[in-house]
């Protein structure tokens, strides 16, 4: 498994110039990268890199919990829940339109994505200040 992982995280490198997980990729990327994709959600998915968000988000937030002292991570992980909440609330809000159509399934990805790197950002910003 972490063969495999290793020869798809160079093929990306090959495939895009350089890769940084969580970070917005151009269509065409997109397309070299997963050319089945036939969809807007897919494409959206894939140019946000909403995966790689994910995991900076939850990388960042694994760093900032091993640095901080147990009785702070009740708090940590309470923010945490509500900072989702607030997430996932802002980005149907910004979405508009109809639950559930391709346009706003696509601006929900998009606004999570980016939500999710600018959390990340924040945690590891904190992880330097604070610790």
């Amino acid at each position: 498994m972490r063969h495999r992982l290793a020869i798809f995280a160079a093929s990306l490198i090959a495939v895009s110039g350089s890769v940084a997980w969580g970070q917005e990729r151009d269509e065409d990327v997109c397309l070299r990268l997963q050319p089945g994709i036939a969809s807007p959600v897919e494409m959206a998915t894939c140019t946000s890199d909403m995966a790689g968000s994910d995991r900076a988000m939850a990388d960042a937030l694994a760093d900032l919990r091993a640095h901080i002292p147990p009785q702070s991570r009740d708090l940590l992980d309470k923010a945490q829940r509500a900072w989702l909440a607030h997430r996932d609330a802002q980005c149907a809000w910004e979405a508009g339109g109809y639950s559930g159509s391709t346009g706003n399934s696509s601006s929900v990805i998009a606004c999570t994505a980016e939500m999710n790197r600018d959390r990340a950002q924040y945690l590891r910003d904190d992880l330097k200040e604070r610790w």
